[in-house]
């Protein structure tokens, strides 16, 4: 029974120290609309307007639908790598890091423009990448049909012959395989860029 007890533990053990700290968004001002299931939280100060609310996530970014209203004379620049959110507890004191307590928990936020071209940029790579493997496919299969013709042309024993058969078999499935892997991983890559 203790060993069972023992392997229990050892197990809960490891399956906790996996498991990464849960956020729960809340927005910090006290009134705020429900808007679609969103809370949605209005600011205003000296003619600047803004509307904000969480809007999901999406890879490792949290996403929020943020509009700004200038009702002043003076022109508003908005740019996005200005923005941080810092991580908040119940009694609205900033998290600390746990590697290092001196700093707060803080994240900057993305910049559009900058993660279209590097959108961009990766999708270039991605098509360059789907292009090596095309080629790369082709070679080793113009390789294996030579070697097929060759090794069939020469007198074998029926032992040998089988062999052979198997191995080029083999590999020509073996072709098919990484060409179809290939492209699903181009197709998968692509559309998560796109």
């Amino acid at each position: 029974m203790k060993k069972n007890y023992l392997i229990f533990c050892l197990l809960l053990l490891g399956l906790t120290s996996c498991i990464e700290p849960l956020y729960q968004l809340r927005p910090t001002a006290n009134e705020y609309v429900l808007n679609e299931g969103r809370k949605v939280v209005k600011q205003a100060k000296e003619g600047v307007k803004i509307v904000t609310a969480f809007d999901g996530e999406f890879q490792n970014y949290l996403v929020f639908d943020t509009e700004f209203f200038n009702q002043t004379d003076k022109s508003l620049e908005v740019n996005p790598a200005n923005f941080v959110a810092y991580h908040l507890d119940k009694k609205r004191d900033s998290l600390r890091n746990e590697l290092n307590p001196a700093y707060i928990l803080a994240y900057t936020a993305a910049d559009p423009d900058q993660k279209m071209v590097e959108t961009e940029q990766d999708m270039r790579r991605a098509e360059k990448r789907h292009k090596f493997a095309t080629i790369l496919t082709a070679v080793l299969l113009v390789a294996n049909v030579v070697s097929d013709v060759s090794s069939s042309s020469k007198s074998r024993s029926a032992g040998e012959w089988t062999r052979n058969r198997i191995v080029h078999d083999s590999n020509y499935q073996l072709l098919a395989v990484k060409q179809s892997v290939d492209n699903t991983l181009y197709v998968n890559r692509m559309n998560r860029l796109d």
